[in-house]
């Protein structure tokens, strides 16, 4: 729930700030990248910043100014004041531009990865792991089959490297609109005409799960676990 939140919150800026940058689609998977190891926010990747007024008031008025700049120092200190880390759509965008991928092909794919960004059983799953499989999943559901050469070489993985985890995807993105429902951030930002509508009515594969089976990767060699870390906040 907290990122179907951070999503509405970006789309929030965009709508009511769209002059101003601070919280581009970089900052969004930033901050959630970050926000794995206790990171909600961010200024990395920003020309401009915005003022704690606009975050209270996105809040609602929930916390103060002072309990975010109190968070915010202690998930500096949490993560040792690194912030300089991969996340899956920096790979996802290099991808494309290897491949010079189509527009409407990677903003579906950016709806994919997005979407995963909800379910915490993916964080386990290598960025660029996680990039390519949404990639590949764009494909197919345009027809686009052939895991070429090309594509081998820009993301260093084969398609029977990528395949499994593309059909975890698959079942994410269909069990979502079944089960999590609530969880419509991402579907609702890609389904306006900024995003191309790509989330609307998008021909998804034949599921190769039960309905009923948890979203989630298989377990693999290119997989890895991360656990934050534990500590308490101030």
């Amino acid at each position: 729930m907290a990122i179907n939140w951070l999503i509405y919150v970006q789309q929030q800026f965009q709508y009511y700030m769209p002059d101003f940058n601070f919280f581009s689609n970089y900052v969004l998977h930033l901050s959630i990248k970050l926000f794995d190891v206790y990171l909600c926010r961010t200024k990395c990747k920003s020309t401009d910043e915005p003022l704690l007024d606009d975050i209270v008031y996105m809040c609602e008025d929930n916390y103060t100014a002072d309990d975010i700049i109190m968070m915010e120092l202690f998930l500096f200190k949490t993560v040792g004041y690194s912030l300089g880390i991969p996340f899956p759509y920096r790979f996802l965008k290099s991808f494309a531009i290897g491949v010079n991928l189509e527009r409407h092909t990677l903003m579906l794919a950016r709806y994919i990865l997005e979407t995963s960004l909800m379910f915490y059983p993916f964080i386990g799953v290598k960025d660029d792991l996680l990039a390519a499989s949404s990639m590949l999943l764009a494909l197919r559901m345009k027809n686009i089959n052939n895991w070429n050469e090309n594509l081998i070489e820009v993301t260093g993985y084969t398609e029977e490297e990528v395949e499994p985890i593309m059909k975890c995807l698959n079942h994410m993105m269909i069990k979502r609109h079944h089960d999590y429902e609530d969880l419509d951030a991402a579907h609702e930002k890609y389904s306006k005409d900024l995003y191309l509508n790509v989330a609307q009515k998008p021909a998804f594969l034949e599921d190769d799960f039960n309905l009923t089976d948890p979203i989630g990767p298989p377990q693999s060699e290119f997989t890895s676990f991360r656990m934050p870390f534990l500590l308490s906040p101030p």
